[in-house]
């Protein structure tokens, strides 16, 4: 053998790194097999950057109508205090109750607080009491949802495949932790009309106008 032909033969073959590819692609994403799976997934993703933006928003608006560094915190703090306390029983809650049931109303309350407080802006009666309230009461849901959602994946994916779909399923989940406050920044930053520079406060996409004169705190 020739030294051409010896080197020729150390070379990889380019159908085993084609092969080499497919196999990881199919070993990382093997949950996503699973139709109900990547709906719940889906599902999860969307509802984690809805609340991240929420959480965000929320401590925009606290600032906005106060002024004060401390109102940001005492909203932030309701949520907190919610998930500090109850997170620890959501996945024992999750195993007594159904499940389903469970996603249904979590989600149902969640839905129906953030339109509380988008009512609350419009009619620019929204008070730091209101925001810490909702902040409170979403965090309570979600201390609820996380767990309900992990413990449906036994449903759904086969017994062997169940660390990857956990895995995947935080994957999604830090992915929403970063793009939910960069989404609800670009948001509050836009402005209403095309071709206006943003204000010094925020009154973009989110906010048409202030919700009402600063109040003391």
């Amino acid at each position: 053998m020739t030294p051409a032909q010896a080197a020729a033969a150390d070379l990889p073959d380019p159908s085993d790194a084609q092969a080499l590819r497919r196999s990881w692609a199919a070993s990382t994403f093997d949950a996503f097999r699973f139709p109900l799976y990547r709906v719940v997934w889906l599902g999860s993703f969307f509802a984690f950057l809805a609340f991240n933006m929420a959480s965000t928003a929320q401590g925009v608006v606290a600032f906005d109508i106060t002024g004060s560094n401390h109102a940001v915190g005492f909203v932030a703090f309701g949520q907190g205090l919610a998930m500090f306390f109850l997170n620890p029983f959501g996945g024992a809650i999750a195993d007594r109750f159904s499940k389903r049931v469970l996603l249904l109303v979590a989600q149902a309350v969640i839905g129906s607080v953030m339109l509380a407080i988008a009512l609350l802006l419009a009619i620019d009666a929204i008070t730091i009491l209101f925001l810490a309230l909702g902040s409170f009461i979403m965090g309570t849901m979600f201390s609820f949802l996380g767990p309900t959602r992990t413990a449906l994946l036994g449903e759904y994916v086969e017994p062997g495949r169940i660390g990857n779909a956990m895995a995947l399923m935080q994957v999604g989940n830090n992915f929403s932790r970063i793009g939910g406050p960069m989404l609800a920044g670009m948001l509050l930053a836009w402005p209403l009309k095309p071709g206006t520079p943003p204000p010094p406060e925020p009154r973009g996409l989110l906010f048409g106008r202030r919700a009402r004169p600063r109040q003391t705190w």
